[in-house]
């Protein structure tokens, strides 16, 4: 798995990216943050330059069976690659402030549930409801479905080639959200947008998102969230565009 620290200090900030984004969301915040104190960033197994997850496998009778504890791309895997990452490949020092966006969100959620003494406090950016694939958010649902289709056909043409072709000829275009970045974060987006094993598992991870929030919810049945500093936000921007209970989702 691919991760990086900058600055000194304590504690360890750790950013954890929106779903199917790399660290290079954070690219921004990385350099304003490691002026006060340590930050690490990472990339999801499968996103960025971190390898797909490894599924163990056997045989039996000719056959075989993939033997995994849990679906490579819900927020249960996802933690316990964090904490292996974390903790046991790179021992940074804790405890943790926790920073996660979207899907990040739910994961360093999770985490403090499952490590509560490695966890300082935590920062949720526009964080994931856990009811937001309900059935009275059609429309949020509807929404997320078109962002999975999308990102399939992404998909697809990074695997035949044509996204390469398509950036070369100035027909495909970075996301919106990419104008300001340095000429070096621009061409890692633009070799991730042409590397379908990335875009595959960004596919993967949008749709598992509902089993991911499902987990957590069943975490909390289980064991109630630990008393820690939690501080949410939001962007409080709304998409005209969008139906009013898709921007109630988002806000």
């Amino acid at each position: 798995m691919f991760m990086g620290c900058i600055g000194r200090g304590v504690p360890t900030v750790i950013l954890d990216s929106p779903s199917g984004m790399s660290s290079d969301a954070w690219f921004l915040v990385i350099s304003e943050l490691s002026k006060f104190t340590k930050v690490c960033y990472y990339d999801r197994g499968g996103l960025g330059f971190s390898d797909r997850p490894f599924v163990n496998t056997t045989r039996t009778d000719s056959k075989e069976v993939k033997l995994s504890r849990a679906k490579p791309f819900t927020t249960e895997r996802m933690v316990e690659d964090f904490h292996r990452l974390f903790t046991a490949s790179s021992d940074q020092k804790k405890p943790f402030i926790l920073v996660g966006a979207d899907l990040g969100a739910v994961n360093v959620k999770f985490y403090s549930q499952m490590f509560e003494e490695n966890v300082f406090s935590l920062v949720l950016v526009n964080p994931l409801d856990e009811g937001m694939f309900g059935a009275s958010n059609n429309q949020w649902i509807k929404m997320w479905h078109n962002k999975l289709v999308s990102f399939q056909t992404l998909q697809f043409l990074a695997a035949v080639g044509l996204s390469r072709v398509a950036l070369i000829l100035g027909v495909m275009k970075l996301p919106q959200h990419w104008q300001s970045i340095s000429k070096e974060t621009e061409v890692r987006q633009k070799h991730l947008l042409c590397k379908p094993a990335h875009l595959s598992s960004v596919v993967d991870e949008l749709f598992f998102a509902n089993e991911s929030l499902s987990q957590f919810r069943t975490v909390l049945r289980v064991k109630p969230f630990p008393k820690k500093d939690v501080s949410v936000i939001s962007s409080g921007i709304y998409d005209r565009n969008l139906a009013p209970e898709v921007n109630k989702v988002c806000g």
